[in-house]
């Protein structure tokens, strides 16, 4: 898969770097922003940062009941796992998907790397991981995830064959795209300028 050009959405994913450096970055976060005696991030920071800002979700316990809470810190996802607090980001660009995370009162980070498009391998690798490091009763990931997945996928088709017949044929739209062309503003956005070039509308 070719590389993505990703100057235009550079933090979603331009941080090239190594399985060893990232061990060393989350051993910054566990450690409350110490590494090699010297203090990297200010212990204050890690704290808010690792707590939850705002909710993502209800976060209600789902088939895992001790699987549960959603919410956002500063740059990470926030909820507990089994039973331990967890603090994660994954990431998706094309050709990569990774996840990083650690357990501040476990004194544990997981980093899964991997060079699948939009891969679901991470979140099974680290869940896995994690069970086994805890010793807890483990949990058929993979298998889960397949069939989450194939759930989806069938509710997704009948969704579209719904969709599709729903749909009325040989209509046309009520206005021209000439007719939308013009300045608006709105308070929030300003002065929008639509206009048409060649095919196109700007």
């Amino acid at each position: 898969m070719d590389y993505y050009n990703i100057d235009g959405m550079g933090p979603a994913g331009s941080i090239n770097s190594s399985a060893n450096d990232i061990a060393n970055w989350i051993k910054v976060w566990i450690s409350g922003g110490h590494y090699n005696g010297k203090e990297i991030i200010s212990s204050d920071y890690i704290a808010q940062a690792a707590s939850p800002q705002m909710v993502m979700g209800g976060g209600l316990p789902g088939s895992e009941t001790d699987i549960y809470m959603s919410s956002y810190g500063l740059g990470w996802m926030i909820s507990s796992y089994r039973g331990h607090y967890m603090v994660e980001h994954g990431g998706n660009i094309d050709g990569f998907s990774a996840s990083v995370s650690f357990f501040p009162t476990d004194k544990l980070g997981v980093v899964v790397l991997t060079n699948q498009n939009t891969s679901a391998v991470p979140s099974i690798v680290l869940k896995s991981i994690a069970d086994r490091l805890f010793k807890l009763k483990p949990i058929d990931w993979n298998n889960k995830t397949m069939e989450a997945r194939r759930i989806a996928k069938e509710k997704s088709a009948g969704i579209k064959k719904e969709a599709d017949l729903k749909q009325i044929l040989n209509t046309k739209p009520s206005h021209s795209l000439k007719e939308y062309t013009g300045a608006f503003t709105n308070p929030g956005y300003g002065l929008l300028d639509i206009f048409g070039k060649n095919d196109s509308y700007l």
